[in-house]
């Protein structure tokens, strides 16, 4: 088809479209800028709705550790209470160990005369009076002294002396035995 239109008006057509699509352009911009718009404002509203929720949640958690201060500072000094029950009892001296230690070391033929422990004296050297039968239950119980793990392998032979009490007739003797108790075996 031959465009039979004047020239002048050919433009004004082109000039009257160009001007139909700025206007739809135009409105849609504007559709577009309300609907960003009233996305912020709802995305806003929502934020503010949620700010005030998560504040009214933290005001009800701090007034429940409030209450609940009392019962973390019992907590606190139970554990502390624990600790120091377990430092006293990890220092704690079994006399038991060392009796029934001793009872299983001493061998046939010799009796523990006396025992006093004194448990500020334990690193100390302890002199051990023991009532024997004759020499061959010194050398053994010097030997199980030494082989002992109650003992540091430091047991050596103190004084002899004659017995003179009821049971000199069992144990004629009475020897020393300087010996050294090995903290760690009795803990």
């Amino acid at each position: 088809m031959i465009n039979l239109l004047p020239l002048d008006q050919r433009r004004q057509l082109r000039a009257a479209r160009t001007n139909v699509l700025l206007f739809r352009y135009s409105i849609g911009v504007v559709f577009v800028a309300v609907a960003l718009g009233l996305s912020v404002v709802a995305g806003y509203l929502l934020l503010t709705r949620e700010m005030q929720t998560a504040d009214t949640t933290i005001a009800s958690n701090q007034s429940r550790v409030g209450n609940l201060s009392t019962v973390q500072a019992q907590a606190d000094e139970y554990r502390k209470n624990l600790a120091d029950a377990k430092t006293l009892l990890d220092s704690q001296i079994q006399y038991s160990k060392i009796y029934l230690e001793l009872a299983r070391v001493m061998p046939e033929g010799t009796a523990l005369d006396a025992l006093a422990l004194d448990p500020s004296k334990l690193d100390a050297p302890l002199v051990l009076p023991v009532k024997i039968k004759g020499e061959q239950q010194a050398t053994s119980l010097l030997n199980a002294f030494r082989g002992s793990a109650l003992f540091n392998n430091t047991a050596s032979y103190g004084s002899l002396t004659a017995n003179s009490g009821a049971d000199s007739a069992v144990y004629p003797y009475i020897i020393s035995i300087n010996v050294t108790i090995n903290k760690g075996a009795i803990q």
